[in-house]
């Protein structure tokens, strides 16, 4: 029969005064280990709905994340490293991906195949931004920035601490460029180029 550990016995003056007068009475206690099952933490960054915009943080040290935001029958999805996260399209207005804390080494790819406003922002690593059918704004990072327009309305603002590779589309937009390692590659659209 095991012994409770004191912690747990209950409060009775009258049994606690008994043991201890009689010498012979001894409480030996033993240690019970209980085995803990192992918890897996897993990572891959957040996406959540605030007022109307959905955010989406990438996994900061992750060697690679990927984003694409899709939508049909009144839905907008938005898959980040292989998890979908729904929202009702009448809730969302706007996109921000963030990804401008992301490390050295990392790749960063995010694509808008909706007509919902983006706003991206690339870190230290590889960034891959793909343009939707609405109005898209990419802030490139310290690494290297390729930025891909299709049939909406772009501004593109390329890193003068990366290289900015830029590929026009279809749409309209302006492309703002830094320092010299800049690549702007023709589409069909109408675009304004200004170089700094």
């Amino acid at each position: 029969m095991k012994t409770p550990c004191p912690s747990t016995r209950k409060t009775n003056p009258s049994v606690r005064s008994r043991a201890t007068s009689n010498s012979r009475t001894r409480t030996r206690l033993v240690p019970i280990l209980e085995q803990v099952e192992a918890r897996l933490v897993l990572t891959g960054g957040t996406v959540s709905l605030v007022g109307g915009t959905i955010w989406i943080n990438p996994d900061t040290t992750a060697p690679v994340n990927t984003s694409v935001v899709t939508s049909q029958n009144n839905v907008v999805d938005v898959s980040l490293n292989g998890t979908d996260y729904t929202f009702s399209s009448s809730t969302v207005y706007s996109l921000i991906f963030d990804g401008s804390k992301t490390m050295s080494g990392t790749r960063q790819v995010f694509r808008n195949d909706t007509s919902v406003p983006s706003f991206a922002m690339g870190g230290a690593g590889q960034n891959q931004f793909t343009a939707g059918h609405g109005f898209d704004t990419f802030v490139g990072g310290a690494g290297q920035n390729q930025f891909t327009a299709r049939d909406g309305f772009v501004f593109f603002f390329g890193s003068a601490l990366g290289t900015n590779d830029f590929q026009q589309g279809s749409g309209v937009g302006i492309i703002v460029t830094f320092g010299k390692n800049n690549r702007v590659a023709p589409g069909t659209g109408t675009y304004y180029v200004y170089a700094f």
